[in-house]
């Protein structure tokens, strides 16, 4: 970040500013899995029964653009999404995962 010194105070752009709040809205305590199970929907939100309808096919540079732009997409990025994606006994073809729809209450965070 390019921050602009006036006067003894640091100023960040508005851009800047918008990513700040945006990654300050997602500590990095959480896990990876969590991210993913928030994105994507896995389970039915009444039943709470998870969902087999796992047809959108996607990468694992696709998967990581739909997280919250401060998980860069990277190798290691890379590599932990397939590991929780195993976790997740997601099934893959190569490197096409097939995924559940994205969660509508979180299809806004990128």
């Amino acid at each position: 970040m390019a921050c602009l010194y006036t006067w003894g105070q640091w100023w960040l752009t508005p851009e800047e500013e918008a990513l700040r709040a945006e990654i300050l809205g997602y500590p990095d305590n959480r896990s990876l899995k969590d991210i993913v199970l928030e994105v994507f929907e896995f389970t039915d939100d009444k039943t709470g029964e998870v969902l087999s309808n796992r047809t959108i096919k996607m990468t694992s540079s696709e998967i990581i653009n739909e997280l919250p732009k401060n998980i860069i997409n990277n190798r290691s990025n890379q590599m932990a999404v397939k590991k929780v994606l195993k976790g997740l006994n997601v099934k893959h073809n190569r490197r096409t995962y097939f995924m559940p729809p994205l969660s509508k209450a979180d299809s806004s965070i990128h």
